[in-house]
């Protein structure tokens, strides 16, 4: 089975029960993640950090059995390596090989769940280069995903309620490459930057600003 590129907006609720208090500590956390700026990549590994941390404390998140590796993965061996085990099985072992093919075939794998799925591994394509490890805001609309491009570039995309932010990191400097920025659905500004921070004034005038033909250049 396969499904279709969606919008954070799909992390939203499903249904109207009612919030449980005991799910602040991540709630509180994914809410300062979903609409902080990240100005650098240590900012996203932290957030993906503290929202781990939420959900192995938390004992009302059902957890599958596929979180701990992952997460096993994630503290011994950090957030880009992580990627390169899902993505080119670099020293993959049996359990996240599983996980790979799984999301091959059914394009997303929950990994903690608290109502709705809170924690994913997703792949809209089926594609294991285009594998994300994505975490829902509960009843608040919106989310974060973490993925890496082919170049291997770490890229964040942050959704909350009519705003969407994407920000990409050069995998080298960890300084901030491109920031996506929109607002109500409209056409997003681009902006590119150079690894020492400074502004390219040909790529963002060639392809910078808010496109008209879609394009959207890495």
């Amino acid at each position: 089975m396969k499904v279709s590129a969606i919008s954070f907006y799909a992390f939203g609720p499903k249904d109207n029960k009612k919030y449980n208090p005991n799910f602040n500590g991540y709630y509180d956390v994914i809410a300062t993640g979903m609409s902080m700026p990240m100005t650098k990549f240590k900012d996203a590994e932290e957030i993906f950090g503290k929202l781990i941390k939420e959900i192995e404390a938390d004992k009302n998140i059902i957890k599958t059995n596929y979180f701990k590796p992952i997460v096993e993965v994630y503290e011994n061996m950090g957030l880009p390596n992580l990627f390169k085990m899902l993505i080119k099985s670099y020293n993959s072992d049996e359990m996240v090989q599983r996980i790979v093919n799984y999301v091959r075939n059914w394009n997303i794998l929950s990994l903690a769940k608290h109502e709705d799925s809170i924690f994913d591994v997703v792949s809209y394509s089926g594609k294991a280069k285009d594998i994300r490890l994505g975490f829902g805001a509960g009843k608040e609309k919106g989310g974060i995903e973490f993925f890496t491009d082919k170049k291997g570039d770490f890229f964040v995309e942050q959704s909350h309620n009519h705003d969407f932010f994407s920000t990409g990191f050069y995998s080298n400097t960890g300084t901030v490459k491109v920031e996506v920025k929109s607002s109500y659905g409209g056409l997003p500004e681009r902006t590119y930057y150079n690894k020492d921070g400074s502004k390219p004034f040909l790529k963002n005038w060639l392809f910078g600003g808010t496109p008209v033909d879609g394009t959207f250049m890495v």
